[in-house]
């Protein structure tokens, strides 16, 4: 998590490359093998790499139903293979099962809910912007990570 509020969030860190992508690592692994991601609320969240930004929307259809749109944006040849399928599978298939959890969760009558750990503040951020768009709450002051202020100043 780097910095957000009720209107955005940005978090980042580093995945690990694999193929087609490995050879820019290589080249500059300062670089390459990071990424920010981006969410506007209420439906978009962007992933912003070395060489590409992708981006989903997500419009919920009915309580337990929703509809995906993504796309993305490369730099010179769009990365294709076993290696990117395999990530946008793995990705999708990673928060499909979290969410499905969360909603069986939500629906069960006898708990009063888990803890969120430090990686997963921008679903604070998001429940603050439902807070203010649904409730009329106050939106909180931007949150900024304590280790960001050693990089932005």
């Amino acid at each position: 998590y780097m910095e957000g509020g009720a209107d955005w969030s940005a978090t980042g860190g580093k995945y690990i490359l694999r193929g087609y992508n490995k050879k820019y690592a290589d080249e500059n692994p300062a670089l390459y093998g990071h990424y920010t991601l981006i969410c506007l609320p209420p439906t978009f969240v962007g992933i912003l790499a070395y060489n590409s930004l992708t981006w989903l929307n997500v419009f919920p259809m009915a309580p337990d139903r929703c509809l995906i749109f993504s796309a993305g944006l490369y730099e010179g040849k769009v990365p294709s293979g076993k290696y990117t399928n395999y990530f946008v599978d793995a990705f999708f298939k990673e928060d499909k099962e979290i969410c499905e959890r969360v909603q069986k969760g939500v629906q069960a009558h006898h708990t009063s809910g888990g803890r969120l750990v430090e990686m997963e503040r921008i679903v604070v951020d998001f429940h603050n912007y439902l807070g203010t768009r649904m409730f009329g709450d106050p939106k909180p002051e931007i949150y900024a990570a304590p280790e960001m202020s050693n990089i932005l100043g």
